[in-house]
């Protein structure tokens, strides 16, 4: 269930804003609010927010259900997890707005987000053991967004934990995600400067 759960906002994160910054990127819009004076760390807000609303709003869905059958566990798991999936969707929609800004085509946008999420999958206990892996690359694929997240769902769902069992990994997760949102501004400039030339 982790594992699936993950999955899931990975994908959608990643597919949903990538698709909505090419899309933008492609329209007749786009030039219109290259000259206009407002800042465009505006539009980037505008376009994380709407999608953490989207993943929020999906988030919340899965959480009520998953309530509905596991009563038992208590509402203060299920707010813990949602608080994690929350901190695993941001950075999958930080990370899917950096491969919009990064390429120019749609199918190339998809080609990479699809291409980082089965990267993310592989290197996972999901589909390969990380104990199979020598000492050097397990401990360096313990920093992948996919094991933190699905780490920090276990954790929760599985032993009970509290916030303060997973503070670890989603202080690394906050952390990633701010090294990808800087990321994310140098491309958006690079991008805007590539429309200024051409």
């Amino acid at each position: 269930l982790p594992a699936l759960l993950v999955l899931l906002i990975m994908f959608v994160g990643l597919l949903m804003s990538s698709s909505n910054i090419i899309t933008e990127k492609t329209s007749q819009a786009f030039f219109r609010n290259f000259i206009t004076p407002t800042n465009s760390l505006y539009f980037m807000v505008g376009e994380y927010l709407s999608n953490m609303l989207v993943i929020s709003l999906q988030v919340t869905v899965i959480m009520t259900i998953l309530f509905f059958f596991f009563q038992d566990l208590g509402w203060q798991l299920f707010a813990i997890a949602g608080v994690a999936l929350l901190s695993i969707g941001s950075f999958f929609v930080i990370l899917g707005m950096l491969i919009g800004y990064m390429f120019n085509t749609k199918e190339s946008v998809i080609l990479g987000a699809v291409t980082t999420a089965i990267i993310m999958l592989f290197f996972s206990n999901t589909l390969l053991p990380l104990e199979t892996l020598n000492s050097t690359m397990r401990n360096l694929l313990q920093y992948n967004p996919f094991v933190l997240g699905e780490s920090m769902l276990k954790k929760v769902l599985l032993f009970g934990s509290s916030f303060g069992g997973i503070a670890e990994p989603f202080y690394l997760m906050i952390g990633l995600s701010a090294a990808v949102l800087a990321g994310t501004i140098i491309s958006q400039k690079f991008s805007k400067k590539y429309l200024a030339n051409s």
